[in-house]
């Protein structure tokens, strides 16, 4: 597919450095599956080996214990699961839940979206809430999650234990806004360049 890119740079002098920002933006892409990565998942704590790497591991099918590719934690006050996606503007995540046991631990999850460096869920913004419906054994559900973040958590009710066999999300990966600073070597404010580039 063809995207197009504006970049700009924008230099500005500042009291204590030069703040320098990259914007970047893209238009007409086209939702698709993101590539999650099982070391970028964790999750709040682990029971046996059902580590959260295995819920990105590409295997929905498996979805029995002795497969070995579903996450589980201890039972806790509120457990949950996250993966670092990169900037991603989210349209849906879809979730593969355990068929031989325990469907139930699926039931009233809430899906947050957050930036790369928040220290819990609470920091973001809550995008889904699967409350309404219970849990099949087994089943696979495409949650509508709106929104723009970096890293999406899946957050159990409380007093539970959180197994998930397969997590994938479905959106766009774009460029974000970084920012940095310097010392200043000079008061001089040169004018901004644009720049367009198309991508194939």
């Amino acid at each position: 597919c063809k995207c197009n890119f504006r970049v700009k740079f924008a230099f500005r002098p500042m009291a204590l450095g030069m703040l320098i920002t990259l914007i970047a933006a893209s238009a007409g892409q086209q939702a698709q599956m993101i590539a999650l990565q099982p070391a970028n998942a964790s999750q709040s704590s682990t029971q046996y080996d059902w580590e959260a790497g295995r819920a990105v591991d590409g295997k929905p099918e498996l979805t029995e214990w002795e497969n070995l590719s579903c996450t589980a934690t201890a039972w806790e006050p509120r457990p949950w699961w996250k993966v670092r996606m990169g900037p991603t503007s989210v349209q849906f995540v879809r979730i593969t839940g355990r068929s031989d046991c325990c469907e139930e631990r699926l039931n009233g999850t809430k899906l947050y979206l957050t930036r790369a460096d928040a220290h819990d869920w609470t920091a973001g913004t809550l995008c889904a809430d699967t409350e309404s419906a219970p849990w099949a054994a087994g089943e696979t559900r495409d949650i509508e999650c709106s929104g723009f973040g970096e890293t999406l958590w899946i957050v159990s009710p409380p007093d539970n234990i959180l197994t998930l066999c397969e997590v994938a999300v479905a959106g766009t990966q774009t460029f974000t806004t970084v920012t940095f600073s310097t010392s200043p070597t000079s008061t001089t404010t040169p004018a901004p360049v644009m720049q367009d580039f198309t991508a194939v």
